[in-house]
């Protein structure tokens, strides 16, 4: 027999979804409060326009998962399915912004004589904006499947959460002023911590339906391996040809 959801529990279970996306929203805010929203204010903050077009993306990532989450939330599914599209849009910017970026930070790290330690950093932001793009296209492509499709939404949020967790971090250890990537395994500990809020909403798929949902096992799963197979791969020769031939594609972005 299968046991069929009261009121109050759906009722609980959007109103997860949107208290999930204000989180995400306030984890991205503080964790670069130090590092970038306070310099900026006190206008000591100099960084290439390419990077401040990144943030600004990925902060309109989170903010619009908030609406998207509100509104889906209160039963204005017309409206939500209007702004999937700029969605969509949205994540694709985020994709490309943060290629850049990456290869931005990389340059930097190289001139500063750390070329080999940012080669192998390198994978660490690519494979984030890599699979976070990936999921939302999946996710999209559920649309008329919102079990599945609000799920993977979850899960790519947290994926491109990741460098936020990070920050802080470098932040404790650093001071966040340092141009000489860490090396790669330190990227787990971030990760891994920020993959706790995958933990929470599988929790709560278990405590509301009785199970966990198989988007959460199947995507994940992935984030998980990604997160912990990037380690060994990024010190491999073929990696390190990967990164040089991205690496070719433009100049140093000033």
């Amino acid at each position: 027999m299968v046991a069929v959801p009261s009121r109050s529990s759906a009722s609980r279970g959007r109103g997860f979804f949107l208290a999930f996306a204000i989180t995400c929203a306030l984890i991205a805010f503080l964790s670069f409060l130090p590092t970038y929203w306070l310099p900026m204010i006190g206008g000591s903050l100099r960084l290439a326009p390419t990077v401040h077009l990144h943030a600004a993306l990925q902060f309109g990532w989170v903010s619009l998962f908030v609406v998207q989450a509100a509104l889906a939330g209160s039963g204005r599914l017309a409206l939500h399915r209007a702004l999937g599209v700029t969605g969509v849009l949205l994540a694709a910017a985020v994709l490309a912004a943060g290629i850049v970026a990456a290869l931005h930070s990389y340059h930097l790290q190289a001139a500063a004589g750390h070329a080999d330690q940012a080669r192998a950093f390198l994978i660490a932001p690519l494979t984030n904006v890599l699979l976070f793009a990936g999921l939302v296209v999946v996710a999209a492509g559920n649309f008329r499947r919102p079990d599945i499709h609000k799920r993977l939404m979850v899960i790519a949020t947290v994926a491109v959460l990741v460098p936020a967790v990070a920050r802080v971090f470098l932040v404790l250890v650093t001071g966040g002023t340092t141009v000489v990537p860490p090396p790669i395994h330190v990227t787990l500990v971030p990760s891994l911590i920020t993959d706790l809020l995958l933990v929470a909403a599988m929790w709560r798929d278990r405590r509301i339906h009785g199970r966990v949902h198989r988007a959460y096992w199947i995507g994940g799963g992935l984030l998980v391996a990604v997160q912990v197979l990037r380690v060994p791969l990024a010190l491999t020769p073929a990696w390190q040809s990967m990164a040089d031939g991205l690496i070719r594609l433009g100049a140093p972005i000033h």
